[in-house]
């Protein structure tokens, strides 16, 4: 069929992760403190056994540990953001309990020889900003990676959503997050970025699902090629 152009067709879930690793360089360094936070509390037992107990005082129900980060695989990244987010409170208290806490975070040296620093408040709210924008894209990495269910006739449509939600965290207040979605969106373009770089199977397959709409399809490619290649793509198909 069409002489085997189109038979190959990138695997969505590679190209996210490429993606998000290189928005993540943009913060490695944060990375870097709450991994650091993380790893200091696992390295002893009797400091895991001291963290559990802040857990039960402050009555946080989590069915997760705290998890270490694996540089290479972004979503144990997002994981490790996750739980510790969760125990921010615990974290806290810990801090109350064990004196060394904070003063090892303010004098830790990372392997370039940079100081990791206290984490104040700021930073955590920044952080609880990242996680809750890589939860979006963990769980769309699901969604495709999914084996049991049909996903062909969605890439589009979940192509169409990164790019918005990109566009929407670009334009955020908080400046750590804003430059990690722009970093995103230029990789992005990379894959996605024009007509040219999509196999065409990737529209057939949305077009023929019965509940789309071919007139979606001409709206969609506007907002993610702009309007002028959006609008000589629809003329071209």
């Amino acid at each position: 069929m069409m002489e085997g152009k189109h038979l190959h067709v990138r695997c969505m879930t590679h190209i996210l992760n490429l993606i998000v690793q290189d928005g993540l360089k943009e913060i490695g360094p944060s990375i870097k403190r709450v991994g650091q936070l993380v790893k200091y509390v696992r390295s002893s037992s009797s400091r895991a056994r001291n963290f559990l107990k802040c857990v039960e005082m402050q009555k946080i129900e989590c069915d997760k540990l705290l998890s270490l980060d694996v540089p290479t695989r972004w979503n144990f990244t997002y994981l490790m953001l996750d739980t510790t987010g969760k125990f921010e409170k615990a974290f806290e208290r810990f801090d109350l309990y064990n004196g060394n806490f904070n003063s090892f975070l303010a004098t830790d040296v990372y392997e370039d020889g940079s100081i990791a620093g206290s984490i104040q408040y700021e930073y955590r709210a920044n952080m609880r900003n990242v996680t809750k924008f890589l939860e979006k894209i963990y769980e769309l990495t699901l969604k495709v990676s999914g084996s049991r269910y049909i996903t062909c006739n969605v890439h589009f449509e979940d192509i169409c959503e990164l790019d918005a939600y990109l566009k929407l965290c670009m334009a955020s207040d908080d400046l750590d997050l804003s430059k990690m979605a722009s970093k995103m969106k230029e990789k992005f373009k990379k894959y996605w970025g024009t007509p040219e770089k999509m196999n065409k199977m990737i529209f057939i397959a949305f077009i023929l699902d019965p509940r789309n709409k071919f007139v979606y399809v001409n709206f969609a490619l506007e907002e993610l090629l702009g309007e002028e290649k959006g609008f000589v793509c629809n003329i071209c198909n």
